[in-house]
């Protein structure tokens, strides 16, 4: 994150403090859910829901130097995965296009899916893939929502409309459930990142076999593969639950497209592979989560410095490897699969210490604000104290060790210890061969290495089987920034700098997670959640207000004429409809129609997939809005645009039934020469 602007639409640093002294009451309460029905087989369901928002909403991850979204290039998904065992608490895995969960978040939608699943608060998991194309503000701490997006402050209305988005798909996964069968297993995905703090990884006095030594990555990926039992009694792949290691940015802070950046095309990959080879009589739902990414980055090509092209190379890259391991497993396919879950939440500020580790109060250190070595803030980032590698040298012997504490001293006059988050909400997933730690941090490779391998020593040793693989999940059930090894963070690089609670986080979370292990093993409950939960916030709003009259009769604006965007040839068609809080960003709106000679007009088909606004080449964009204007212009590119030959196309905008479909102009999806 970065602080360098003195303006961000028009705010000023006064209008932004201002904001941060404001204060709401958000409350939740922790409903019981209904029970699960015990008939003894493992069973499994799907789902996947849009969670695009209108134009005009901050981007999260970049902090101030992060734009608003003037449309989309790849939707935003939430992707659900109920599993019940034979006996036992259902989960529920979901998997956002945001840059995190959030705990608030993660408990509204327990309280909300309490009335029509049986899954409970600590069998619901919710992470983000960290996209740095999705908003913020609905995070459950002042400090994210101040800091995390471009502008500050918690929007109630984007935090209502991705609870109930939530709520739905997974209860429409509930809904969906069928007798299953689980598979897991790993496979290594080379050369797509490399580590961007090395001169931190090299400060570690060992580095775990299973990180590349060359790259400095952690190169696995884990995945569980999900079978279910259609009516005519064969079983057919329904979903996988993956983890990889990258921190997904291919796309800088000039974008202004909301889309799920590599991992986008991570998810659309291997469910495009099990159309083509199995066609199963349902929609293939691929959860992609991350690992443990913080101190990597993709490995563009030579001369490349990311953008759209560049995710969707990387992606498909790892998406090939997912696809590879999803079929490999089918041999190993199991009805017995094991699934069982812990859960606790305690506040660490006020449980600070275990065993000998203990936590500092929360502070910002100079290296966070000069940015990350791969997209750093201006001029902050080659001077001394503020660029990677200035820690202290003495004076050490604080909580926050070799830390410069931005602000120094006066810090705490303007970040309050209570902005910080500070309710842990721990949790351990055990699902057949794996199991996962859902943690709210961007993990190192080193430091998640080192949490996953004091959780494993954890399980009993027994000469029948080995104990399961271990996982971190990043970003999931809340945001709280990033954690390191204490070697790592003694050269304060920007993820140091980003370890809130000092050099003893990563230690003080290995030993929370092997305790959680030791009481799943042993059956032992964690502490018990309260009936309520309340969140103090500072508000705003940045949800454009719905329009009242409905959504007009659209109009096209000129026939598609040829542009570049980002190097890209793409056709760009232009048409007037409604303004942003009137035309809906999460429903179907652009797709592209095909006559060939002689023929009638059907939608294009290439590669098994259509070619609309829910694939990778069709993107959708504000262009023109005035304030109060009943109407405003909007366009859709088609990007690297391709079809048979003898054939012509055409855009169609839908209207969702209210009125005739738009067609623009016919056009032949073939760049003049």
């Amino acid at each position: 994150m970065s602080d360098t602007k003195a303006h961000v639409w028009g705010l000023s640093r006064r209008a932004v403090l201002k904001r941060l002294s404001s204060r709401i009451v958000v409350t939740v309460k922790r409903r019981v859910p209904r029970e699960p029905t015990a008939n003894g087989v493992v069973c499994a369901g799907a789902a996947v829901v849009d969670i695009t928002p209108p134009p005009g909403l901050p981007m999260a991850g970049y902090s101030l130097m992060g734009r608003p979204g003037e449309g989309v290039r790849t939707r935003l998904k939430a992707r659900a995965i109920y599993l019940r065992p034979a006996k036992g608490r259902p989960v529920a895995l979901v998997v956002c296009d945001l840059l995190s969960g959030s705990t608030l978040l993660h408990h509204r939608v327990a309280e909300l899916v309490a009335g029509t699943t049986d899954v409970d608060l600590a069998g619901l998991m919710v992470c983000g893939t960290h996209t740095h194309s999705a908003p913020g503000n609905f995070f459950e701490s002042v400090f994210y929502n101040a800091f995390a997006s471009g502008a500050p402050g918690f929007d109630q209305d984007l935090y209502r409309f991705l609870s109930n988005k939530l709520a739905r798909v997974i209860t429409d996964a509930f809904k969906d459930a069928k007798p299953a069968r689980l598979a897991s297993g790993r496979i290594r995905v080379p050369g797509v990142a490399v580590n961007r703090s090395p001169g931190a990884l090299a400060q570690n006095r060992y580095i775990l076999e299973e990180t590349s030594q060359i790259a400095g990555v952690n190169p696995w990926m884990h995945l569980v593969r999900i079978d279910c039992r259609a009516e005519d009694g064969t079983f057919y792949p329904r979903a996988a639950f993956s983890a990889f290691s990258i921190h997904p940015t291919a796309l800088d802070p000039k974008n202004r497209l909301y889309n799920g950046d590599i991992f986008a095309t991570v998810e659309r990959y291997l469910a495009r592979r099990v159309k083509k080879r199995v066609d199963p009589p349902w929609e293939f739902v691929h959860a992609a989560a991350n690992h443990t990414h913080a101190d990597t980055t993709p490995r563009f090509l030579p001369g490349e410095d990311g953008g759209f092209a560049e995710a969707r190379r990387l992606g498909e890259k790892i998406g090939h490897k997912a696809a590879r391991l999803f079929f490999s497993l089918e041999g190993d396919l199991s009805k017995k699969a094991r699934i069982r879950v812990w859960a606790e939440e305690f506040n660490v500020q006020k449980s600070p210490r275990v065993e000998e580790f203990e936590l500092s109060r929360p502070a910002v250190g100079l290296a966070l604000t000069a940015g990350s070595t791969t997209r750093s803030t201006p001029i902050l980032r080659h001077l001394p104290f503020f660029a990677p590698g200035w820690p202290k040298r003495v004076f050490t012997g604080s909580g926050q060790g070799a830390k410069r504490v931005a602000g120094g001293v006066f810090q705490p006059l303007f970040l309050r210890t209570g902005d910080f988050p500070r309710r842990l909400f721990l949790q351990v997933l055990h699902i057949q061969d794996t199991v996962f730690l859902p943690l709210p941090f961007e993990i190192s490779c080193q430091a998640g290495l080192r949490i996953q391998e004091r959780a494993r020593r954890a399980f009993p040793e027994t000469t029948r089987r080995e104990p399961p693989q271990v996982v971190c999940i990043s970003c999931a059930n809340g945001y709280w920034g990033y954690v390191t090894t204490p070697e790592e963070y003694s050269m304060q690089y920007y993820e140091g700098g980003h370890t809130l609670y000092g050099p003893d986080t990563q230690p003080f979370l290995a030993a929370h997670a092997a305790r959680a292990v030791n009481s799943l093993v042993k059956g032992k409950p964690g502490r018990p959640f309260p009936d309520t939960f309340t969140f103090p916030l500072s508000p705003a709003r940045y949800w454009p207000k719905p329009r009242e009259n409905g959504r007009p009769r659209p109009t096209a604006l000129g026939p598609p004429l040829w542009e570049t965007d980002e190097d890209e040839p793409c056709l760009c068609f232009s048409w007037r409809d409604a303004p942003p809080g009137g035309l809906p960003l999460d429903r179907p709106l652009v797709k592209i129609e095909i006559r060939k000679k002689g023929g009638d007009w059907q939608p294009l088909v290439i590669d098994h997939q259509p070619v609309d606004d829910e694939g990778e080449e069709i993107s959708i964009r504000l262009a023109k809005h005035a304030k109060d204007e009943p109407r405003a212009i909007w366009e859709a590119r088609w990007h690297n645009p391709r079809g048979p030959a003898n054939s012509r196309c055409r855009f169609v905008i839908l209207t969702g039934g209210h009125a005739p479909p738009l067609y623009s102009m016919e056009f032949v999806p073939r760049p003049p020469t």
